[in-house]
């Protein structure tokens, strides 16, 4: 399961890096959801995926570098920690930001799947100066 959750990851990364949407959409379950910083959450593969491709066109690259992955692998769902950073260039400008993804897994038809995602921005650099967040009080400390 484990492998199979770290694949579930992989093919997100590699989707992103080819800013191709709608290869997200076998990576994420029917009712999924999705919470950013900056945006409303957006609930539904096909709400996450039109979200996903309108950001994908404001990129000229984009490519997500994983940090670590945790996996909490005694409850169902499955939640996992993720810590990325996101290197790019948005809107003309050179960026970096990094943060983490706290997520809910869920095995559906045999494939491992985001039930839920939430990114929190823990650094972010762009050619206009930086912003350092705090990790996010409040939240279960696996999660």
């Amino acid at each position: 399961d484990r492998v199979a959750i770290g694949d579930l990851y992989a093919r997100f990364v590699d989707a992103v890096a080819r800013r191709c949407a709608d290869d997200l959409r076998p990576l994420f379950a029917a009712g999924a959801t999705v919470e950013g910083p900056v945006e409303p959450p957006r609930t539904g593969v096909d709400a996450i995926v039109d979200a996903m491709a309108r950001g994908f066109a404001r990129w000229e690259v984009l490519l997500l570098v994983p940090q670590s992955l945790l996996v909490y692998d005694d409850e169902q769902p499955v939640r996992t920690r993720w810590y990325v950073a996101e290197i790019g260039r948005l809107d003309g400008d050179d960026v970096l930001y990094s943060g983490v993804y706290h997520d809910d897994v869920v095995r559906d038809a045999g494939v491992w799947r985001f039930a839920r995602r939430r990114f929190d921005l823990l650094y972010a650099r762009t050619g206009t100066g930086s912003l350092v967040s705090p990790f996010p009080e409040g939240l279960d400390p696996r999660r």
